[in-house]
């Protein structure tokens, strides 16, 4: 099973039941177990997004509490009220069901509670002694935890954000750095001068908000002109803005809606940049989201090169492009993606390398033991 932020309510009919993130679009389902240990897939247990409902989409971080023979599933979800057009607008709603096993109905066509800004990942704590019942959030933290209290507590005391991440009333500073991420095209394509080759024909750039793919990208247009490389945007697929954004195909950025959950931590960011979505969205050609295993892939084939070749210590969030191309060479299932992308034995393909063992135990992990295998 794939599930990302897994809740496990035991029942007053003696059975386990596990409820997560994903695993049904739009909504959530549930598996039983007796031992823990045998699980049985019980199907959706709900569905929102839909006409009546007040949810859109992003399902997350179910939790389901047995009470006076009813059971309440709490969850997050974007909400379909949203004049300002915010690409975060999740709130916590509450839906109600006779089993564990559902269906669940939505207590209200609103929203259970609404602070006025975002939120996620309840959790309940009901008082017996006192009879009162707590709610426990998260307050979503992909634009305003950084837009609302870090900027704001920087400009009172002076000081500077720097991220290369942007909204609204704060793009020099990112505008700068992702500036600065250009210097790598020049340098790259000034070594492949020197080894004969005038320019790559396909480009991998792993993004998390996209400042990095996005300073690349905008650089070797600059430089390449109407000989643009094909270029392609790899993020994990739990948490995939760009290609969501993308997939949206109305210009506009978007959040990810996945769980999260991705050990590629540096591309773990959930909305695109907003200075450089527009260069991704108007030169790119594709766009991939992939699961942990392409990285782990990507990793061990650096780790241990064809003969001749030096051996590259790389990351987590550094090797997801390198994974992806390995895959799309040597796996038969993906050859019509192949042909698609126009790879073949005569490609230049230029890949950047972000980020070394800054997890030396996962690193030793994966490369040395083979964990995030397959997939």
């Amino acid at each position: 099973m794939a599930f990302g932020d897994p809740f496990l309510l035991k029942a007053s009919d003696g059975k386990f039941y596990m409820y997560g993130t994903g695993g049904v679009q739009n909504g959530f389902k549930v598996y039983s177990s007796d031992d823990l240990v045998t699980w049985t897939d019980e199907g959706p247990v709900y569905q929102g997004g839909t006409s009546d409902s007040w949810t859109t989409d992003c399902f997350w971080a179910p939790e389901v509490y047995e009470r006076d023979g009813k059971y309440y599933l709490w969850f997050s979800a974007n909400w379909k009220e949203n004049p300002t057009q915010e690409q975060e607008n999740f709130r916590i709603g509450v839906a109600v069901a006779d089993k564990p096993t559902g269906p669940f109905k939505d207590l209200s066509d609103r929203p259970v509670f609404d602070p006025g800004y975002p939120i996620i990942d309840a959790n309940i704590l009901f008082d017996d002694a006192s009879g009162r019942t707590y709610l426990y959030y998260s307050r979503c933290c992909y634009k305003h935890a950084v837009d609302s209290e870090v900027s704001t507590w920087a400009k009172e005391k002076g000081w500077f954000l720097v991220q290369d991440t942007s909204w609204p009333g704060y793009e020099q500073v990112p505008r700068w750095i992702v500036q600065g991420y250009t210097t790598m095209v020049y340098e790259a394509l000034r070594q492949m001068g020197q080894q004969g080759f005038a320019a790559p024909t396909h480009v991998f750039l792993q993004a998390g908000v996209g400042a990095m793919a996005g300073g690349v990208l905008g650089a070797l247009a600059c430089s390449c002109g109407k000989a643009l490389p094909c270029v392609s945007i790899v993020e994990p697929c739990e948490v995939a803005c760009i290609y969501a954004s993308a997939q949206k195909a109305d210009g506009a950025p978007h959040a990810a809606c996945g769980s999260g959950e991705t050990m590629m931590a540096g591309l773990n960011c959930a909305e695109p940049c907003g200075i450089t979505w527009p260069i991704l969205r108007d030169l790119a050609r594709f766009y991939f989201a992939c699961p942990d295993s392409v990285s782990a892939h990507g990793m061990r084939v650096l780790a241990d090169p064809a003969p001749g070749d030096a051996p590259m210590i790389s990351g987590e969030s550094g090797a997801v492009g390198a994974g992806l191309l390995s895959l799309l060479c040597t796996n038969a299932e993906l050859q019509p993606m192949r042909s698609a992308l126009g790879l073949g034995p005569d490609s230049v393909v230029l890949l950047l390398n972000t980020e070394g063992d800054t997890d030396p135990q996962n690193y030793q992990k994966i490369v040395g033991h083979g964990a995030h295998s397959g997939g």
